[in-house]
């Protein structure tokens, strides 16, 4: 048996950022008091509404913009676009970011790349009388 379970088992929790903790009372703040929370996690009252009334940093909103460049230009693309392309595409419509941050975005949002049926359409060019035979056996 563990001596200490609370820094056993809440220890990755507790000692988390301010933020996710801020984050965890306003998620719960309908089940139980703010004060509460903020007793039990260690940080201040004023300090989680503070953190409740600040505005969004410049980051954020970069984020938010990115977030949108990216996902409208890989549905337009029609899933056939990967991060590189996608790259280019945000680079001239102005936001300036590198290639790394834009795949990490992708991954985040579960873009997965459509692929085409490539036999498919080497048989119709090359073989157009084996395409015919293909098509009426399936």
């Amino acid at each position: 048996m563990v001596r200490h379970w609370f820094k056993h088992h809440g220890e990755r929790f507790f000692r988390a950022r301010g933020d996710m903790r801020f984050a965890f009372i306003a998620k719960h703040r309908h089940i139980w008091p703010a004060s509460w929370r903020c007793d039990v996690l260690s940080v201040s009252c004023l300090g989680f509404h503070a953190w409740l009334n600040r505005p969004l940093s410049d980051r954020a909103i970069f984020d938010a913009k990115l977030v949108m460049a990216i996902d409208t230009r890989f549905k337009a693309s029609d899933r056939a676009y990967g991060a590189r392309r996608v790259w280019h595409d945000v680079l001239e419509e102005g936001l300036i970011c590198g290639l790394h941050r834009i795949q990490t975005v992708c991954r985040r949002l579960k873009h997965r790349l459509r692929f085409a049926a490539r036999y498919d359409r080497c048989v119709k060019i090359f073989f157009p009388a084996i395409a015919k035979t293909v098509i009426v056996r399936l």
